[in-house]
């Protein structure tokens, strides 16, 4: 019988899930708030959390690993804003980038010495805290760099970049809860402050990211950016996306947030924060999409989403 105590570590695992699932609402509640001792609600596991509450103890104990996108993500980033890159020699000085991944390919484990060898490396690379970086997507990271790097519209923003990665941790005062993020850049034009987030993406124009923003949470994340910076750093700040698509040829482009949608974006980061206030106040932790009803229905109304254009549809009636 599976019971609060036995969860005590914290440690992920899938067989944890199913355990954890099992418990009381009360006990599931007590875990969150254990949780939450060492580690501050993020957009990521807000997300999960927007699914439905009992997603949120999966991610507590979900297996983390470097999946293909996210690993090419921060490959990105790391290469447009931790080095520098010399056009003229087709060179990068990427001492930083170095220090966080090894690029090298699996090699055959049943020639020679090649099983020891990578398991060394896989040991280094655990010990030194660095992500395994195949040679093929290093060099899409580069090339991807390299056409952020030749759009003026981007490295207008690059050239003036600060505060990297800059951690943006608080308490929220209505709710109790810890929050935490990290902004890529910020950038100061006489004391005007603009957050900029690179957004790695298969959308190969303006139009397709925009259904990404609120498809993959980007709108929960522009709000608590905002909220945080200004809690922390006591200034009111603006927010771009620099978006770099992943698909050959590639490509780059600005996406301003404007005022409005700045300001409904941090009303919905602070409604959710509500409703994990309320999940934990009302022990919810085991509910799944039906938590959103609040008990006011028994069902779901489909909605249609606005960007889908109705195709025959008599306009005269």
């Amino acid at each position: 019988m599976a019971t609060t105590e036995s969860f005590e570590s914290l440690h992920p695992g899938e067989d944890k899930i199913n355990e954890a699932l099992q418990l009381s609402p009360e006990q599931l509640t007590a875990i969150v708030l254990k949780s939450l001792e060492t580690r501050p609600l993020s957009k990521s596991s807000l997300m999960h959390f927007a699914d439905g509450p009992r997603f949120f103890i999966e991610y507590i104990f979900g297996e983390r690993k470097d999946k293909e996108a996210w690993l090419l993500g921060r490959a990105v980033e790391s290469l447009l804003l931790e080095c520098q890159y010399d056009s003229k020699s087709d060179t990068w000085v990427k001492d930083v980038f170095d220090k966080k991944f090894i690029v090298s390919d699996k090699p055959d484990l049943r020639k020679g010495d090649n099983k020891a060898m990578w398991e060394e490396l896989l040991a280094n690379a655990k010990l030194n805290k660095q992500s395994l970086l195949p040679t093929a997507m290093f060099k899409k990271a580069e090339e991807m760099a390299k056409v952020t790097l030749s759009n003026p519209n981007c490295t207008i923003w690059l050239n003036r970049k600060q505060n990297i990665q800059k951690q943006l941790k608080w308490v929220d005062k209505r709710t109790g809860l810890p929050v935490i993020g990290y902004i890529d850049f910020d950038v100061d034009l006489a004391g005007h402050i603009i957050i900029n987030d690179i957004k790695i993406t298969r959308a190969i124009n303006p139009d397709l990211f925009y259904k990404d923003v609120y498809k993959f949470g980007y709108n929960y994340q522009i709000g608590s950016y905002l909220n945080g910076y200004h809690k922390i750093m006591y200034k009111f700040p603006e927010f771009k996306f620099m978006v770099i698509c992943n698909e050959y040829p590639y490509d780059s482009y600005m996406v301003n947030v404007p005022g409005d949608l700045a300001t409904d974006a941090k009303d919905e980061f602070d409604n959710l924060l509500t409703a994990f206030r309320y999940c934990i106040d009302h022990n919810q932790f085991h509910k799944g999409a039906d938590f959103w009803l609040f008990d006011t229905k028994e069902y779901h109304t489909l909605e249609k989403p606005r960007y889908i254009k109705s195709k025959f549809v008599n306009e005269n009636n």
